[in-house]
């Protein structure tokens, strides 16, 4: 089963490519819910991955210099849910040949805040291996910094995508 939908995958991004992606990614969180209410929840809105565990994407991928594209971009949703998004593409080899399609994964799932406390609950995932589960931790924003802080240790830092 992961075979076939990592398939599908590989060949919907090999035909339309990376960047047709990313402009899907980075729509606007939730259209439908008025603006106001963006300032209830300070979690509400698109971040692209500044570092985890104090390491930046070029640090902890291997071979990051060869890649022709990169992201990775969370979406919180003003009604609970969010998206986790990144991929990347490698650039051509010495001879001018891109031998590798690219590569993208996404994981969606619920999630509650209460105080400093957020829970995420991942329903759905494009990420062979990565079931169902949940995860817990605390938040904190300063201005267009969002800092997760994972029990298990994690922790990502965001920034907010204008």
């Amino acid at each position: 089963m992961y075979a076939k939908t990592l398939f599908i995958i590989a060949l919907a991004i090999t035909l339309s490519g990376c960047d047709a992606l990313v402009d899907t990614v980075l729509t606007p969180p939730d259209d439908n819910v008025d603006p106001g209410s963006f300032d209830d929840n300070p979690l509400v809105g698109v971040w692209s991955l500044e570092t985890i565990d104090d390491q930046t994407p070029q640090m902890a991928i291997p071979g990051f210099e060869n890649l022709s594209d990169f992201f990775h971009v969370w979406t919180f949703y003003a009604n609970g849910q969010f998206e986790r998004r990144w991929g990347w593409t490698v650039g051509p080899n010495a001879d001018g040949v891109v031998v590798s399609p690219p590569v993208y994964f996404s994981i969606e799932g619920l999630y509650t805040v209460d105080g400093d406390r957020l829970t995420m609950q991942i329903t759905k995932s494009t990420f062979f291996g990565d079931i169902p589960g949940e995860d817990a931790g605390t938040w904190a924003r300063d201005g267009d910094t969002l800092t997760l802080t994972f029990d298990g240790g994690t922790v990502i830092v965001l920034k907010e995508k204008v």
